[in-house]
């Protein structure tokens, strides 16, 4: 209780009035022979008394330990030592009354000579012998899953005051399994209204086969569908084919089948006809436009399924999960995934960012995109999961099942890169700060006393060997550089469409192309690789200028701005050949935001070869990681396999993995530092 080590700071208390109290109250506990908690009353007295003694040494205690001792507790325990029970008496009636006498059970009438507790999760108070006190974290823990479950706030408000040690929780044991089993119960209820909601799926699915199927037919009778190409009619037949796949009952199935039978028919048709045909392209778009309730709740999945890369992506990722489920569930904490995903309940639109895949712009474009939008908004707006306190359980997997579901992944290993040019190469005193200064302290032999307190000079191979680190001892972790698997759980959630970044253009357009024609917006692109470049270089630019201030404590703003444009280079915007353009002096005195952003857009602009400036991505890419060990690579290897395996991604990479005597000597890239 006191002098306490161990314990939250957070939950001791010190107060005149409770040192008076509990200075008063324990001797004639101690006389009692009844002390709460068993406690040596001589380390509380140092010759002066113990309220002295407690005043004097700013002695800390549990509230709860208080409580334990007060006036109400002393008198109980004055009245159970003045009528003690005689000796070799039964808790059983042996004489006659007029009342009915029953047995005391374990848990009624305590023995008035023993301790008295109360439980933590009933509140009743029992003799100590019949209780048992909390001695692991992972009861804890344990509680704390079952009181989410079952939405407790009682339980969860008692635990909220701390873990279950430092408050030395005492329990019946009857009342823990009640609890343990009322989890159990509200489980299978969830899974039974989970099999409800797949039954409605599973009708949904039938009646978009069927819509399908009835348009196909009906094009077929009614227009003279005949002027296709051959390739294109086997292309078609192949989609059909794996879109038969995802659908997960018998009639959905055979509808398909006879979608791919009026497919032979248009064959058949195209062969042996000699009438003027309609273009496949108008069939389809005329189809979605005759039925637009086809696409109501399922347009990005369905629209996704009959285009080929997106259903191999989606099939593959299935697949993968399938045959490993157990070595895709990854460290990553219940809050932590619920952070990245984004859900529009107006919209029935779910995305889950993973950092370092154009989340951000993504997050701009859904937000532009909801703004415009004809579609009548009666629910919450674009969040995060994390701020969906109102959304219990069973409401949440509804959600999730009806909506379109969608994320962006991107070559793990370029991933890596991205991270560190971004985060420690380029200026950005936030991770200089914390995490900088970690790999310095933690990994680096001899650092100098300015690279220990700014944090600003971390090198590649510095960066990987944390990776390695953090990972394995799953400390100091950053969602900007761990796995992507773990930001989304691919094989706990069905996503429905998976962009990568190697086609971020065309994936972004797919996506825009179908939300215009489902939200009845118009959102456009003028110039999409001029747009989005100009947009990474005023984030760049205000970066910067907003850091200044700070960055001049570590490096020079001259050092700083060198390293923005080279960072630009890096990702193949400006050619490597391009120098930096401003003096040491005019960069200090003089260079404003625009001065930095008009030098690189008429660098940019000057650019002839633009297929050799965005060869540099590459070229950089191979130097950076010619620097790092084969040991380490390896390691990172294990670390990132998941990613590969999960998005068909090369976990080895020749250009990599594979070194010779022409490997990269002198620095092209990542010379600066």
């Amino acid at each position: 209780m006191l002098f306490v080590s161990g314990s939250h700071n957070d939950l001791l208390k010190s107060s005149d009035e409770g040192c008076t109290m509990l200075g008063k109250n324990i001797p004639l506990f101690h006389e009692l022979n009844s002390l709460p908690i068993p406690l040596d009353i001589r380390r509380l007295n140092h010759g002066e008394g113990i309220e002295s003694t407690m005043k004097k040494e700013n002695a800390k205690y549990h509230n709860l330990c208080r409580i334990k001792f007060n006036n109400t507790k002393l008198e109980r325990a004055q009245k159970r030592h003045m009528s003690p029970m005689p000796s070799g008496s039964s808790s059983e009636c042996k004489s006659p009354n007029l009342f009915m006498c029953t047995p005391r059970s374990k848990d009624q009438q305590p023995d008035p000579v023993e301790n008295v507790h109360k439980c933590f999760i009933c509140d009743k108070e029992s003799p100590l012998s019949v209780l048992r006190e909390a001695m692991t974290m992972k009861l804890n823990q344990r509680l704390m899953d079952c009181a989410t479950v079952l939405q407790d706030k009682q339980l969860l408000a008692k635990l909220s005051r701390g873990d279950v040690i430092a408050q030395e929780m005492k329990y019946h044991p009857s009342c823990l399994a009640a609890v343990y089993n009322r989890e159990r119960s509200k489980k299978r209820q969830t899974e039974t209204e989970s099999s409800c909601t797949q039954e409605e799926n599973i009708m949904k699915e039938t009646a978009l086969a069927a819509k399908v199927t009835a348009c196909v037919l009906n094009k077929i009778l009614q227009e003279n569908v005949t002027d296709v190409k051959l390739e294109t009619i086997w292309k078609n037949l192949k989609l059909m084919q794996q879109t038969m796949t995802f659908l997960t009952n018998k009639s959905a199935c055979m509808l398909s089948v006879i979608c791919i039978i009026c497919m032979f028919m248009m064959l058949f048709l195209a062969n042996f006809t000699e009438r003027t045909y309609i273009p496949y392209e108008r069939i389809k778009d005329n189809l979605f436009k005759l039925h637009p309730d086809v696409l109501t709740e399922s347009s990005l999945k369905y629209q996704s399924l009959v285009n080929e890369i997106y259903a191999e992506r989606v099939l593959h990722l299935r697949e993968t999960c399938r045959i490993n489920s157990d070595e895709f569930l990854g460290d990553s904490k219940d809050q932590d995934v619920k952070h990245n995903i984004h859900v529009e309940q107006n919209h029935n639109l779910v995305y889950c960012q993973i950092q370092k895949v154009g989340s951000t712009f993504l997050r701009k474009l859904l937000s532009k995109v909801f703004k415009s939008s004809n579609i009548k908004r009666s629910k919450r707006g674009f969040i995060r999961l994390t701020q969906h306190k109102d959304i219990g359980f069973a409401e949440l997997h509804s959600v999730i099942q009806k909506s379109d579901k969608f994320m962006f992944v991107r070559e793990p290993y370029s991933r890596v890169l991205s991270g560190y040019v971004d985060k420690l190469f380029c200026t950005n005193t936030l991770y200089w700060k914390v995490t900088g200064k970690y790999i310095v302290s933690q990994l680096r032999i001899d650092a100098s006393d300015a690279s220990l307190r700014c944090g600003h000079d971390v090198t590649f191979p510095e960066f990987v060997k944390y990776i390695i680190h953090s990972e394995s001892l799953s400390r100091h972790k950053d969602r900007h550089f761990t796995p992507m698997y773990e930001h989304c759980r691919p094989c706990q959630i069905p996503y429905d469409f998976i962009g990568k970044l190697e086609s971020f253009k065309e994936d972004v357009l797919f996506l825009i192309n179908v939300w215009n024609n489902a939200y009845g917006t118009n959102i456009t692109f003028n110039d999409f690789d001029t747009e989005t470049t100009e947009s990474r270089l005023l984030g760049q630019v205000t970066r910067i200028f907003g850091m200044r201030k700070q960055l001049e404590r570590c490096m020079s703003f001259y050092n700083a701005s060198v390293r923005s444009w080279r960072d630009l280079q890096i990702r193949g915007i400006l050619p490597i050949q391009e120098q930096y353009p401003f003096s040491p002096e005019f960069t200090r005195d003089h260079m404003t935001k625009m001065d930095f952003f008009e030098a690189a857009k008429q660098a940019i602009a000057s650019v002839s070869d633009i297929k050799s400036v965005k060869a540099q991505r590459n070229e950089a890419f191979i130097e950076a990681f010619s620097l790092v060990p084969m040991e380490d690579l390896y390691q990172l290897q294990n670390i990132l396999k998941p990613d590969c395996d999960l998005f068909n991604y090369d976990c080895k990479p020749p250009k990599i993995f594979v070194r010779n005597n022409n490997s990269v000597k002198r620095l092209k890239y990542f010379d600066l530092l």
